[in-house]
């Protein structure tokens, strides 16, 4: 797709009018839904709400991805056009850097209790990288992010750039923390390289990182370091590789960019800095820059247009079930008398079947059943970290074992550390991997109580199924799975902002990283063997034959003792000990409240709205022997189809824009 066609096509002008006329719709549909005439009509979905909310974001997040020593940083740095974010050949960033577009120039660490200290831009590689001092911050001065405000000159205003450590690093916390930020992210730009395309780590991280978020962003790639290949047509090979291999495995994923653009970063930040208007100029060109620039203000539009599709077309489908419900109204009114006494006793039956089968005893139930699989949480993690049959233990037992006698007293210590090292980062998996399991198995048990609450209202109402063909604009990917994924699917599309959110923020806080919770200085040896973390562990082997072995075998089980004992360390840090020095409960304690507490308020407003809208067609129903009543509703109906005539007015504009938008 050609940028600049796009706009001298008026594409974009087109787009930001379609956004203001949808926003205005809102409003309106706003308005009356909180009219005086409307208390007996469907409740607004609550995720109409959180979707025009973007409509209006005064800040876009570009979360820059991709595996370590791809150029992330010199990247950023060229687009913002001067040298800011510390860069380095080997993996040094460990923290999150958030570049916001800003007149004025400041640099703050943003600490996850949310404190925030302002630092000089000298600091920078202080705090934000590997080699620095971040690692010696206490739990609860831990970093969030980094806040870096300057001058961006080559992007739109209100772009926040979020740099994050590169996936793939020998430092497993870097992938978590880049996982961790995606679900902020509005838009990606993932970066490969001439040297290292794209590979299978990173397609191994779009699976399973990107794919599966509440809200797939759109994701645009750039092969940074340009000018290291080896000619124009190899680069060109690369990239057409590349595409073609984006294009195979993510075929029915429209969000997956199917496009590779080159950038030579070098030339770029050299651009800033040549003495020449006319140096400048063509280290500009050699750096592709403009092409970048292009495909990210347009990665930007795409974002927009595709809040502006799945906003519209909840607008439609709230519509019409509220014109249906008028319809329906209108029709209750011509009822006879009996009729319409033998309806009113079906909604009075139906609110008393809510009550009696999904009422309080149904919701014990529910609460039970998260209960007990929180119980097996408990149980699932008292088992992987028992040391008796942990499988964590297991496979470092049998590495230990398998230790060549003839390993040097050097190679044992090496070892020790390595072990060391990889067993915390494997119990930080596991715990991941559990609370993941625990919040999946709530999700299913609420859809359930959910699904059997609407279908008490549905069948109690009796409105067909909900036909919006003649106003839908569809996507490659259907708009109601668009929005149920944008809170999750039966979790907090239907539900509000209670459960999914809560949810979510209690296991980021609870399981980012297993070693971010205890702390890895609680590991360097709880016998006493690694002081300072470097000394030498074991002596020299010595002596004849048979000492040698004796010393050997003594070593191996030193190494078996020293990991038991961080096995334990780490599950008395998550199930006993209080973050934050008694200032919170523990990680487990924390995580098991959250979701007891959210899923509560989650069940109650099921409920609760289920009730209110049986209660409301009651209501109706009261009234509906008022000729006045009538004409009440047949005005509301008229003003609820002139929405419907708004909405009429934009669709060809929006349908013309998806032919647009949907070539990615």
């Amino acid at each position: 797709m050609n940028f600049k066609l796009l706009t001298n096509m008026g594409t974009k002008e087109k787009l930001y009018s379609n956004i203001t006329s949808l926003s205005e719709i809102v409003e309106k549909v706003v308005s009356l839904r909180n009219g005086k005439t409307s208390d007996n009509i469907p409740l607004m979905p609550e995720e109409l709400s959180i979707l025009s909310t973007n409509l209006h974001k005064s800040e876009f997040t570009l979360v820059v991805s991709g595996e370590v020593n791809r150029g992330k940083s010199t990247f950023i740095n060229a687009i913002i056009g001067k040298s800011v974010l510390p860069t380095f050949d080997k993996e040094t960033t460990s923290q999150v850097f958030k570049v916001i577009n800003s007149e004025d120039e400041a640099y703050t660490i943003v600490y996850e209790n949310g404190d925030r200290q302002p630092i000089n831009k000298d600091d920078l590689l202080e705090f934000g990288t590997q080699i620095g001092k971040s690692s010696d911050l206490s739990i609860g001065r831990r970093i969030a992010f980094i806040e870096v405000k300057t001058h961006v000159e080559n992007l739109p205003s209100g772009v926040t750039i979020v740099d994050t450590p590169g996936i793939g690093s020998t430092f497993k916390e870097h992938s978590e923390i880049a996982r961790e930020f995606m679900r902020q992210a509005d838009a990606v730009i993932y970066l490969c390289s001439s040297k290292h395309p794209i590979i299978k780590v990173d397609i191994d991280f779009i699976k399973d990182t990107i794919l599966p978020l509440p809200a797939v962003p759109n994701v645009l790639f750039v092969m940074a370091k340009a000018d290291l290949a080896d000619s124009i047509g190899s680069l060109n090979e690369l990239i057409q590789r590349s595409e073609t291999q984006l294009k195979e495995i993510f075929p029915d994923n429209p969000s997956i960019g199917k496009k590779v653009i080159p950038v030579d970063s070098l030339s770029l930040i050299d651009s800033n800095n040549a003495t020449t208007t006319e140096v400048s100029s063509h280290l500009r060109q050699t750096s592709n820059y403009e092409t970048v620039k292009e495909s990210i203000i347009e990665l930007i539009d795409r974002q927009k247009f595709f809040w502006l599709v799945t906003t519209y077309n909840c607008v439609v489908k709230y519509y019409k079930r509220i014109s249906q419900y008028l319809t329906k109204q209108i029709s209750d009114y011509d009822l006879n008398s009996q009729n319409r006494k033998n309806k009113l006793d079906s909604i009075t039956n139906s609110i008393s079947t809510l009550e009696r089968d999904l009422g309080l005893s149904k919701q014990r139930e529910v609460l039970e059943k998260i209960n007990n699989i929180l119980s097996s949480f408990k149980s699932d993690l008292k088992t992987e970290y028992n040391l008796e049959n942990s499988s964590l233990l297991s496979k470092y037992i049998k590495k230990i074992d398998a230790l060549s006698n003839k390993s040097s007293s050097e190679d044992m210590n090496e070892n020790a550390k390595m072990f060391s090292s990889q067993i915390i980062e494997d119990a930080t998996e596991k715990w991941d991997e559990l609370c993941s399991t625990a919040i999946s198995e709530i999700q299913t048990v609420l859809a359930i109580y959910h699904k059997e609450c609407q279908l008490t209202v549905d069948e109690a109402i009796e409105l067909p199924p909900i036909d919006d063909s003649n106003f839908s604009v569809n996507m490659d990917v259907t708009v109601s799975d668009r929005i149920d994924a944008m809170r999750g699917k039966y979790f907090t599309a239907v539900f509000g902002t209670t459960v999914g959110v809560f949810a979510l923020n209690a296991l980021a806080a609870s399981s980012s990283t297993v070693a971010a919770i205890v702390g890895s200085s609680a590991f360097l040896g709880p016998a006493g063997w690694i002081i300072g973390g470097g000394s030498i562990l074991y002596g020299l082997f010595y002596g004849n034959k048979k000492a040698k072995e004796k010393a050997f075998l003594k070593a191996k089980t030193e190494i078996k003792n020293h990991l038991k004992e961080i096995l334990s360390e780490i599950y008395n840090q998550l199930t006993k000990t209080s973050l934050m020095d008694g200032k919170y409960e523990s990680a487990l304690k924390l995580f098991e409240k959250s979701l007891q507490e959210s899923s509560m308020e989650t069940i109650t407003s099921i409920y609760n709205r289920a009730k209110s809208e049986l209660e409301s067609t009651k209501r109706s129903l009261i009234d509906s022997g008022s000729t006045d009543n009538r004409v009440k509703v047949v005005n509301q109906q008229k003003l609820w189809d002139d929405v419907a005539k708004q909405l009429q007015s934009i669709t060809p504009s929006i349908k013309d824009l998806n032919q647009i938008y949907m070539v990615f």
